[in-house]
């Protein structure tokens, strides 16, 4: 039995009391009367049988109100711990998140990392190749001069007077453009003197054919193709 059943218990007895007092004040003036006597002891008994079935009601009810609270206490508990466990959770997506995000970030920068690394060791590996190919192949301008050389060399070991320009005393220059191949054979020719004499023209070109290919450019060989200029100074002493 709690407290308010207790009380109520006394609260109800009190009123029970209070009830039987009044019926004996009543009784007490119809002394004389064994009737209204009579009828005083069956009101006293009634009232007494009436508080106490209220009493055992009242009991009920707040044991009910008790039963309730009790829910209501616990439903209050289980919605907090339930506010609680989805609170929990929800804090414990959030670090999941940051803690993926900063998986993903690292993961980037080790990407990134690498892929700058292999793009500096290709530049590196590319910049090696390309020293080791100069280092067998001749810059353009060194193999133009080179060329010259040669070809002013062979010029002197090759060149001819033809007998009819000597007979007919013919002399002139013959400018010949020639384009060279980087490995130093004639690609082509093209006479751009203006004195239009065939004779020494004939000369100028066999002699052509007598200098190439130049073989200092055959081992090693030019970065690119090339043209230059050719004089044959036809003269007679």
């Amino acid at each position: 039995m709690n407290e308010d059943s207790t009380l109520s218990l006394t609260t109800f007895l009190t009123a029970s009391i209070s009830v039987v007092r009044a019926f004996c004040s009543v009784s007490s003036c119809f002394k004389r009367n064994s009737r209204v006597l009579s009828c005083s002891w069956i009101i006293e008994v009634f009232a007494l049988i009436s508080a106490i079935v209220f009493y055992y009601n009242s009991d009920k009810i707040i044991n009910n109100n008790f039963i309730e609270i009790q829910i209501s206490q616990t439903n209050t508990k289980s919605k907090k711990s339930e506010t609680e466990n989805i609170e929990n959770t929800k804090t414990k997506i959030d670090q999941k998140k940051e803690t993926l995000v900063t998986q993903e970030t690292k993961l980037t920068e080790e990407i990134v990392n690498t892929e700058v690394k292999n793009f500096i060791e290709n530049e590196n590996t590319n910049n090696d190749t390309i020293e080791n190919n100069n280092d067998n192949f001749y810059p353009v301008e060194i193999a133009k001069q080179i060329t010259e050389d040669i070809i002013d060399r062979k010029i002197i070991e090759n060149l001819f007077y033809p007998e009819k320009a000597t007979r007919r005393g013919i002399e002139g220059k013959i400018i010949i453009k020639v384009e060279i191949s980087k490995n130093g054979n004639l690609l082509n020719y093209e006479i751009i003197s203006k004195n239009n004499n065939q004779i020494l023209e004939e000369s100028a070109i066999i002699t052509i054919n007598k200098i190439f290919p130049i073989e200092e450019l055959m081992t090693k060989n030019s970065q690119e193709d090339f043209s230059t200029i050719i004089s044959f100074i036809y003269k007679l002493n």
